[in-house]
């Protein structure tokens, strides 16, 4: 999952949903993926690879994940691979503490 993104997977090894680029998952797991919404519940546009509109974006070889008292699920972003590609200049690569919000009944 480093490097798929975030999952909430239950104890009986179902898979609950998915927080990543669409293109990394296929089959059945392609129903988890959850859509990217911004604070006032418009849906936010993402490429394939994950290139979103605005300042969303998923998160790429995280070292933790964590879900918070409050229910914010929060990771530790290194960036490496941003939409599946090596960024071309050293600056161009960034870490982040980043946190989300999923809305497991409506899958965004």
């Amino acid at each position: 999952m480093r490097h798929q993104g975030n999952a909430k997977i239950t104890r009986d090894k179902k898979v609950k949903w998915i927080l990543a680029p669409q293109a990394a998952w296929r089959g059945e797991l392609a129903d988890k993926v959850v859509t990217p919404k911004d604070n006032k519940g418009r849906q936010i546009k993402c490429r394939e690879l994950g290139k979103c509109e605005g300042d969303f974006d998923f998160t790429y070889t995280q070292h933790t994940t964590r879900l918070s008292p409050k229910g914010t699920i929060t990771s530790l972003d290194n960036g490496d691979g941003r939409w599946y590609t090596q960024p071309a200049m050293p600056n161009m690569k960034y870490t982040r503490f980043v946190g989300y919000k999923v809305d497991e009944d409506n899958m965004t």
